[in-house]
């Protein structure tokens, strides 16, 4: 905790992968904290720029998703894989340098034990994630769920001489996907179905330990994850994440410079051919000209569309000449799970008293 009056800046890198779909995505940030009364900071955070790159392929298209149906067989959860912190991210490879911005932290952290003998100290945040941005070309490229999501945490730490320890553990707690999918049945005159994602809920938890080696350097260590958890609409192949770290922490006056690597902890196995499900064999015409798109539903008695939305037909007869830029779903995909390695850097400036 920071004394009262006490600022902390904080410039950070971090470069991590992620399953389902095997992505490797660097954020650069910035966040700040400031003591504020004896028990209480504020904390503010933001991801300036998230560079995120998809070497996997999964053939299902990401939310919103028109699926139209013309054989009468309705496809069933679930129908495509996910990565629930990034629910639109599509396949378009995004650099540090294009700038896509990530979302914004705005949280409270209280101390409600100070340490006393063997019992550690033990403090609370309250933690409001605002994304930067709900356009849909962003949401794309990863920068976020594109929604408010809260966050409550309890965070121990312990310190020993040379040694110190901590611990954390947390729930987020998320909102439904603004943009759902919809399913449109050829020849029911009915409104076609909208189908809502459900979101899960997020439990965090984290064990850290450092050792001052000499003087202002430590080596520093942690194991942290997530896990989804409670009701939400099924995934194939969804994942939480798990990570250990390691490297070392230098202070000099004001001045903290932490450098680590980060191991991506029980990827699955690179290179398993996976079944994609239901929507296997459909027309996928999410790369088509809306006036091409239109032209098709049309000749098939299906035109009703959403700007903006995905689109894939299920059920067309294998003969129907596709417009440019459609392609059929593959009836299966191969995971790309290779890199698992990043690195995370962190520079802390601390002014005040």
């Amino acid at each position: 905790m920071l004394s009262p009056g006490v600022f902390e800046l904080g410039l950070l890198v971090d470069n991590y992968d992620r399953d389902p779909l095997g992505i490797d995505v660097v954020d650069g940030g910035v966040a700040w904290r400031v003591g504020v009364a004896r028990p209480l900071e504020l904390q503010f955070g933001y991801q300036l720029t998230r560079s995120v790159s998809s070497p996997g392929s999964h053939p299902v298209p990401p939310p919103p998703l028109d699926i139209v149906v013309l054989d009468g067989s309705l496809p069933s959860d679930p129908y495509r894989a996910m990565y629930w912190p990034m629910p639109y991210l599509a396949h378009h490879t995004a650099r540090v340098d294009d700038m896509v911005s990530g979302e914004y932290t705005f949280g409270a952290k209280v101390r409600l034990f100070g340490p006393r003998g063997l019992r550690p100290a033990v403090a609370a945040t309250a933690q409001l994630t605002v994304p930067s941005s709900t356009a849909a070309y962003e949401l794309s490229k990863g920068s976020g769920s594109g929604s408010l999501d809260v966050g409550f945490h309890v965070a121990t730490s312990w310190r020993h001489e040379r040694l110190r320890v901590s611990g954390n553990l947390g729930v987020g707690l998320t909102g439904d996907l603004r943009r759902s999918d919809r399913l449109l049945v050829v020849g029911d005159e009915s409104t076609p179905l909208e189908r809502t994602i459900r979101r899960p809920q997020f439990l965090y938890s984290g064990l850290g330990v450092g050792f001052r080696v000499w003087g202002g350097l430590w080596a520093v260590a942690e194991v942290s994850g997530w896990s989804p958890f409670g009701d939400h609409t099924p995934m194939q192949n969804e994942a939480g994440a798990s990570d250990a770290l390691g490297g070392l922490q230098l202070r000099v006056r004001n001045l903290t410079l932490s450098a680590g690597i980060r191991w991506h902890l029980f990827p699955p196995r690179d290179g398993m051919t996976l079944p994609t499900g239901p929507l296997a064999g459909a027309a996928d015409l999410s790369r088509v000209s809306e006036a091409e798109r239109t032209r098709l539903l049309a000749s098939i008695g299906a035109d009703s569309q959403r700007p903006g939305a995905n689109l894939v037909v299920l059920g067309l007869s294998e003969d129907t000449p596709l417009p440019e830029g459609a392609s059929t779903v593959a009836r299966e995909y191969a995971t790309s799970t290779r890199g698992n390695v990043g690195v995370a850097i962190r520079l802390l400036v601390r002014l005040g008293r």
